[in-house]
């Protein structure tokens, strides 16, 4: 059996596929990867941003407030974005994620030091894309 690294109870374990099917409350959209200890990942059903200590498998919010969708900027618990789909480092700001709020139309930034969200663009059209591991967004 193929196993998986899956998070239950604000922990990440090792699992098989068939309990991953169990599993109902975490939706990842998005990973970004920022240094040797900590991953992002967006949260889309519970409308936030996550973080992944990869030292001690733990997972916490950090951005955003999980359970609760909006359009909010703010520090965390009041900060709200609603169906996050995906998640990069800013190769412009070292100190900063950029996240595509998907309901919301607005590509937003996380501040990694504080989780303060705050909004870089909103538009009817936007597009952001990877190249060899760096963002490119245009509108």
């Amino acid at each position: 059996m193929a196993a998986c690294l899956i998070g239950t109870n604000n922990h990440l374990k090792l699992s098989t596929l068939e309990e991953l099917k169990t599993l109902h409350s975490l939706l990842v959209t998005g990973f970004a990867q920022v240094n040797t200890t900590h991953a992002f990942i967006v949260d889309n059903q519970k409308h936030c941003i996550r973080v992944i200590n990869r030292e001690n498998n733990q997972l916490r919010d950090f951005a955003g407030t999980c359970g609760t969708s909006g359009y909010a900027e703010g520090r965390p618990g009041e900060g709200r974005f609603h169906k996050p789909w995906g998640i990069i480092a800013d190769v412009r700001d070292p100190d900063r994620l950029l996240v595509a709020d998907k309901s919301n139309h607005a590509i937003r930034s996380v501040n990694l030091i504080s989780g303060e969200v705050g909004t870089v663009r909103i538009t009817d059209f936007t597009f952001l894309k990877v190249c060899n591991g760096k963002a490119q967004y245009s509108w």
